[in-house]
């Protein structure tokens, strides 16, 4: 995935941001940056759905 936001010219400060918040999914830990928090958040509201929409989610 990086290599082909580097060909459409994407700054690499945004690709190591959006790896990082992408990695921070997997372990759902506090960051300093409010929009990986966020993100982290949105992404452990899932689990409040009910159970047809998680399956669907997961799948």
């Amino acid at each position: 995935m990086k290599t082909e936001l580097q060909k459409l010219d994407i700054s690499e400060s945004i690709i190591n941001k959006a790896e990082k918040q992408i990695l921070a999914t997997k372990t759902h830990l506090f960051e300093y940056d409010s929009d990986t928090n966020f993100l982290i958040d949105a992404d452990l509201s899932i689990l409040g759905e009910n159970p047809s929409k998680f399956s669907d989610y997961a799948n």
